[in-house]
């Protein structure tokens, strides 16, 4: 303490105030370390609680970028080996078209012309403001017509895929008659228990055993409700194995084409009126946000100012009697 008595009160006085404010930095910083306790970080919360959702979202908040969304890229899948030689009786065509039109009418009509040959079946019909596609089977030998036909409207974009299901017939049928042995195995066995059950109750009954008469009777019932149950699931799926088999049979017999048609036009006013909203709203977003910023952002600032004021008025306070309740326990303390 000899030390500080070598002060004058002037020097004493500059000395408290320079460890106030040194107090008061080491507290500012520790609570804006922490992002919560922050106050430029409370004052940019606040007005962007109040603030419209921007393309890159709200204020502070992480965007995934497009490779994280889209994931990467999928492996190439390995072709289906097909073993054995007549995979070409087997073969399955399918016809993937696009059109580009500035009047998408002409196409979609037709193409939709075709719903009238009787050697064409359609399966699905899409038509909506922008375009049409269509998807539908040609018969075999009617394919190359319905291709002249389309090729004179000048399709974008052509893709054939061509492939065998050979594998998938012969699975089919080797499935179906493995069904077809068990559903036989399965009616025998039950014709054959039942006639040995039958036999075995007659006895009973002769000799007036109840106890084996009951036993034979649930053991009887038993087997026709299990044995039934197992005759159903091989027919439910031996049904099933049969329509996939002809849905596989049918396609050697049909060629699937797929045709869409969009509209491209050279001056599209709705996409132009759409640009020009979509434009203005931007704006008022902007002008919003700015509004905002400047309006909510300074009045939140001004709360900062006056808490982080209080903070300091408090430490001051604290310091300053702090500091003469030290000095008046030193000074007793030196006087014993």
């Amino acid at each position: 303490m000899e030390f500080f008595k070598n002060f004058s009160t002037k020097q004493m006085n500059v000395l408290k105030f320079g460890g106030v404010f040194l107090l008061g930095a080491v507290v500012v910083m520790g609570l804006s370390g922490n992002k919560s306790t922050s106050p430029f970080a409370q004052m940019k919360d606040m007005v962007s609680d109040q603030g419209y959702a921007t393309d890159a979202g709200y204020y502070g908040e992480p965007m995934l970028s497009e490779r994280n969304i889209n994931g990467g890229t999928m492996p190439p899948i390995d072709p289906t080996y097909t073993p054995g030689a007549g995979t070409e009786d087997y073969e399955v065509k399918q016809y993937s078209m696009s059109f580009e039109s500035r009047d998408k009418g002409k196409e979609c009509v037709a193409v939709r012309d075709l719903l009238d040959r009787e050697d064409v079946v359609f399966e699905n019909t899409n038509e909506y403001e922008g375009g049409c596609s269509y998807n539908f089977k040609v018969k075999k030998e009617s394919v190359e017509a319905v291709l002249t036909i389309l090729d004179s409207l000048n399709p974008k974009e052509v893709n054939e895929n061509t492939y065998t299901i050979k594998q998938e017939v012969t699975d089919y049928t080797s499935e179906i008659q493995i069904l077809e042995q068990k559903l036989t195995s399965l009616k025998t066995t039950l014709a054959e228990s039942l006639a040995t059950y039958d036999l075995l109750i007659a006895r009973a009954t002769t000799q007036g055993d109840i106890s084996i008469l009951v036993q034979l009777t649930d053991g009887k019932l038993s087997l026709i409700e299990r044995l039934t149950m197992s005759q159903i699931e091989t027919s439910s799926e031996l049904e099933r194995i049969n329509r996939a088999r002809a849905d596989a049979l049918d396609r050697l017999e049909y060629t699937q084409f797929n045709v869409s048609v969009y509209e491209n036009k050279l001056i599209n006013g709705e996409e132009i009126g759409n640009s020009w909203t979509a434009a203005v709203q931007e704006l008022f977003r902007n002008i919003n946000n700015f509004a905002q910023e400047v309006s909510l952002g300074f009045v939140a600032l001004l709360f900062m100012v006056v808490k982080y004021a209080l903070y300091g008025v408090v430490l001051l306070f604290v310091a300053r009697f702090g500091y003469s309740f030290a000095k008046k326990v030193w000074q007793d303390g030196g006087s014993q």
